[in-house]
């Protein structure tokens, strides 16, 4: 599967509410992906996108499309992806051909050179693909492990005492401190109000 797609998939099972979280990831992938796409499927959701995040500075436009499953079950939720290459795949199965068409041509003039630099140049090409690959992969686990730690710290991790006290414009949202409405730092844990 590699040449044409990577696909990698890992479990978040410390969790309580698996459905909300699910849902919680998912809505804010929809966000940051290029022309999302999104499923209901049984225990989870899957999401089609192009091209990849849409928050990373440089388009990764040698993704030509990806997919994302959500899935949970009664103690664990995993996340699965696959990245698809296959536009740069053909683009670099098509330039390879033109290099073995040129050094077969080669060999058949009149006066035949080295074709090593030739093939050197096929294996530079190859190379160069599976470092994007390689390069585009690694960006998008940090990318998904971001977002995930961004589900993580907005919902899961806040008591309901910090639930009330941010509802609660006297007191600190971070610690329950009291504070006045003209205070922008919170005096007992330093939270920029």
């Amino acid at each position: 599967m590699f040449p044409f797609a990577v696909r990698k998939s890992f479990v978040i099972s410390n969790h309580i509410d698996k459905v909300q979280f699910a849902e919680s990831l998912v809505n804010k992938l929809l966000r940051k992906l290029h022309k999302p796409n999104v499923a209901i499927i049984q225990n989870g959701y899957e999401i089609v996108f192009n091209r990849g995040f849409t928050e990373v500075l440089i388009r990764l436009n040698w993704i030509s499309g990806g997919l994302i499953r959500v899935t949970f079950s009664g103690n664990q939720l995993r996340v699965t992806y696959e990245l698809s290459f296959v536009h740069m795949f053909w683009l670099a199965c098509f330039l390879t051909s033109i290099i073995l068409i040129s050094i077969i041509a080669d060999q058949f003039s009149l006066r035949p050179g080295s074709s090593a630099t030739q093939l050197w140049g096929i294996g530079i090409l190859w190379s160069l693909y599976t470092a994007l690959v390689y390069i585009t992969t690694v960006i998008f686990d940090l990318r998904m492990g971001k977002t995930i730690n961004e589900v993580e710290l907005s919902r899961e991790n806040i008591s309901q005492e910090q639930l009330s006290w941010m509802s609660r414009p006297d007191v600190c949202p971070a610690c329950g401190a009291a504070i006045e409405k003209h205070m922008q730092v919170c005096p007992d844990c330093g939270l920029t109000l």
